[in-house]
């Protein structure tokens, strides 16, 4: 009678994780495009443009700022707060890796912010050369904060164990916080080069 009802529960603990899976999923993609929405909105202000474009092109491109922005929080996480704390094991990949995760990151937010930048507004496409200025100088601070995050998140962490986890959490909201002003300051850069120059910085006519 006990392999019966262990059989149930095992059925029951999957379809519970599978519904749980999917709609973690589901939410997390909703609020990805409900940040993606904000962060459009945001550039839409920052180059005083307004918004003209249909519901689906608009929520396409949401979903795809969204997906790259959750690939590359992901990476930033391991990057930063594992990549730091398994480099003390000593082990040799991760000693390896750790001192090079800056210039990676400068790059892959480089990235990130020129594809921001260039179809989050609505307007006609820059040039990828307009979009470039405000993503290095916006990457290198976000860098620099990114370090003093990992920085402070460590000694934090092992400073008390209580007080430790809670202040993590805070710092990765002000982090996160940071992160959008740095977005927002690499966007403006952006548009006052582009507002102060007679060159054409489209890259195609609408």
């Amino acid at each position: 009678m006990v392999l019966p009802q262990l059989d149930v529960v095992a059925r029951h603990s999957g379809a519970v994780s599978a519904a749980t899976l999917v709609g973690g999923s589901v939410l997390a993609i909703w609020a990805g495009m409900r940040g993606s929405r904000g962060l459009m909105t945001a550039l839409n202000t920052v180059y005083g443009a307004r918004e003209k474009r249909s519901v689906w092109h608009r929520t396409a491109i949401e979903l795809v700022l969204a997906f790259l922005g959750g690939i590359f929080l992901a990476f930033v996480l391991t990057t930063i707060v594992l990549v730091a704390a398994d480099a003390r094991t000593g082990a040799p990949g991760v000693v390896l890796l750790a001192p090079s995760r800056w210039p990676v990151l400068i790059v892959a937010m480089m990235l990130l912010l020129a594809v921001s930048y260039r179809y989050g507004p609505c307007r006609p496409l820059a040039k990828w050369r307009w979009v470039t200025w405000g993503a290095a100088v916006g990457s290198a601070i976000w860098v620099v904060g990114s370090f003093a995050f990992a920085y402070i998140t460590e000694h934090v962490v092992h400073a008390n164990p209580l007080l430790g986890s809670l202040g993590s959490v805070v710092l990765f909201l002000f982090w996160i916080y940071l992160t959008v002003l740095v977005i927002l300051l690499g966007a403006h850069i952006n548009a006052q080069l582009e507002e102060h120059t007679a060159v054409d910085t489209r890259a195609e006519k609408r």
